[in-house]
């Protein structure tokens, strides 16, 4: 539900609904991913820890591909908060 309240730009029922999901999965990959991404406009400093809770995730799995946008969007983030060195 999540996915579709994004995609309509109903940010805060998507914000709602992936929380829902969570409450559920606290291991979901996808979830954490879909989340994040929503997060980056609105609440940057809860997207940056839910980006980081996924890539926790993805390590802790025995074979893991970490995909470079998940980094890319990372680096969004800090840049945007003022926080690269």
């Amino acid at each position: 539900m999540g996915y579709i309240y994004a995609k309509l730009k109903q940010k805060k029922k998507a914000f709602i609904a992936y929380e829902k999901a969570l409450k559920y999965d606290k291991e979901d990959i996808s979830t954490w991913l879909e989340y994040s991404n929503s997060l980056e406009d609105q609440h940057p400093e809860k997207a940056l820890r839910s980006y980081q809770k996924a890539l926790l995730l993805i390590k802790q799995q025995k074979s893991y591909i970490i995909y470079p946008e998940i980094y890319i969007n990372i680096g969004v983030l800090y840049q945007n908060a003022g926080k690269l060195d």
